[in-house]
């Protein structure tokens, strides 16, 4: 019924569905129905040096950007490749990496933060980009959800990857360039491996996973800036975090990996806090002063 629901939703013009978006806003900010007290309390900790005001501020703005990307990943579900294009645009040398990857059978891994939209990212780079995109992915419980959503990320010739599958994929070598996408910036669960680095003056902990594929497939790292210039458009840069050869410990990890991924996801959130995912308990597991 759910999938339904969204398959018939998807098919509404965009215009129709920011105005859905615009209702959905008001209900959910002013309504305080989703998580306003762990969104305030995460300002709080990111930007001690801001007023309430200022907070409060960019919280009514996350809110705002919120509800047109759950709106937006909605309509992922029905969308035109030439739209997709058209509103998700690569800038700097992001063509120009893929495309000397591609050329000479180079796969990446690139880790993405949770900046708006990166529903949309993924699917503009499946289509546009020459290496291969796969995304990693955590399946759900709900398996008509879970097959909704795989269809609608491998549209355009992604091919993502469950998450319990996903190491031993990209250590098998590949006959064709292949870029991993990692969305790699919320808390592992205490039961995972985990590696502890600071993120806006606190101690949290990351996944590991990049820190020991990357050596161990001597692939490189990119970071994928996301930006969002106006509603409805966003704009996608490959940065280079690290490549080989590494600096492993004893256990073959690079561990500088996530030091720079967590300063690089903090200079770009800090550059547009209204597009990160603050609902997230980043800090739930921070360590104490």
């Amino acid at each position: 019924m759910i999938a339904l629901f969204i398959k018939l939703l998807a098919r509404l013009p965009l215009w129709f569905l920011y105005r859905i978006s615009d209702l959905l806003f008001v209900v959910v900010y002013y309504g305080k129905l989703y998580r306003k007290k762990v969104v305030l309390s995460n300002l709080q900790i990111a930007f001690p040096e801001k007023t309430q005001k200022e907070r409060e501020q960019i919280a009514k703005a996350f809110y705002k950007n919120f509800c047109d990307f759950v709106i937006e990943t909605i309509k992922s579900f029905h969308i035109s490749e030439q739209e997709i294009v058209r509103r998700t645009r690569p800038v700097g040398k992001s063509l120009e990496i893929a495309a000397h990857l591609a050329k000479s059978n180079q796969s990446m891994i690139s880790l993405v933060t949770h900046h708006f939209s990166w529903e949309w990212v993924s699917l503009s780079c499946s289509s546009e980009l020459e290496t291969v995109v796969s995304p990693v992915y955590k399946k759900l419980a709900n398996t008509e959800i879970d097959k909704l959503i795989y269809k609608m990320r491998s549209q355009f010739g992604a091919v993502p990857l469950e998450m319990r599958i996903s190491n031993r994929e990209i250590m098998k070598p590949k006959d064709v360039s292949t870029s991993y996408i990692l969305v790699a910036d919320q808390t592992p669960a205490s039961h995972n491996k985990q590696y502890w680095t600071e993120f806006f003056g606190k101690q949290v902990p990351f996944f590991v996973g990049v820190a020991r594929l990357a050596p161990q497939t001597n692939l490189p790292v990119y970071f994928v800036r996301i930006t969002k210039p106006k509603r409805g458009h966003y704009e996608y840069e490959l940065e280079p975090v690290c490549q080989a050869p590494y600096n492993t410990d004893e256990n073959g990890n690079d561990f500088s990996i996530l030091d720079k991924y967590s300063k690089i996801i903090e200079e770009a959130v800090r550059k547009s806090p209204e597009n990160w995912l603050w609902t997230h308990k980043r800090w739930k597991r921070a360590k104490k002063d």
